[in-house]
């Protein structure tokens, strides 16, 4: 029998649970939810985060991020007029106090944020509603059973199995291939690491071959 297509929360434990051979054993699926979510918080510290593009709208001094922003890169105004729509300046609360002091708490199009416990801060207070667009990387969405998918195990469903599979062997006092799954695992996320960099920076420049005695 094939083992079952990982494309969510719950046909994840199912590959599992039939990849240790425990189909009728209640106990070890009522373990699966804490596994998985070892396995995913060492995922989460290990994995090169997804960088991702997204549109938020500011309208306050105060507006909250997207719930999967882990980290802010760049934000810049989306109006519709080029040569108006620059890149925010990301710097400090005070850089904040301190240009909203130089323009008299005048409201206008805000040019410089500041991020604090997953709020946007801008300055000058915005005097209409603005698209922002946002470049971040992406935190690693736990998975559960309100939320079965999430990037990582869309694109990666081997990850998932691989580090599950490593915590497993506690569960399961076959520590004979703890190795073989760590292994696995690291291979998988160093192929994922490549793969990742690839897309965001491309494949770098091919070195110039220069001629040879005379030859091309």
């Amino acid at each position: 029998m094939s083992a079952p297509l990982i494309v969510d929360y719950a046909s994840l434990q199912a590959a599992i649970i039939a990849k240790c051979n425990r189909l009728n054993d209640a106990d070890f699926a009522a373990s699966l939810p804490s596994l998985i979510q070892e396995a995913e918080d060492e995922i989460a510290d290990v994995l090169r985060r997804t960088t991702v593009i997204n549109q938020t709208t500011i309208q306050q001094d105060v507006n909250p991020l997207p719930a999967d922003c882990a980290e802010l890169r760049s934000a810049r105004l989306v109006s519709g007029i080029p040569i108006l729509d620059k890149p925010i300046e990301i710097g400090t609360l005070e850089q904040l106090s301190e240009l909203r002091a130089a323009l008299d708490n005048v409201a206008g199009r805000p040019a410089r944020a500041a991020v604090v416990t997953g709020n946007l801060y801008v300055a000058p207070s915005p005097d209409q509603a603005y698209t922002v667009e946002l470049t971040y990387y992406q935190a690693v969405v736990p998975l559960s059973t309100t939320n079965p998918t999430n990037s990582v195990l869309t694109e990666f469903p081997r990850l998932y199995m691989f580090g599950v599979m490593r915590e497993a062997e506690i569960y399961l006092e076959n520590d004979a291939r703890s190795e073989y799954w760590d292994g696995r695992f690291q291979k998988a996320l160093e192929q994922i690491r490549l793969k990742r960099d690839n897309e965001e920076y491309g494949a770098s420049l091919r070195p110039v071959r220069l001629p040879m005695n005379g030859f091309n």
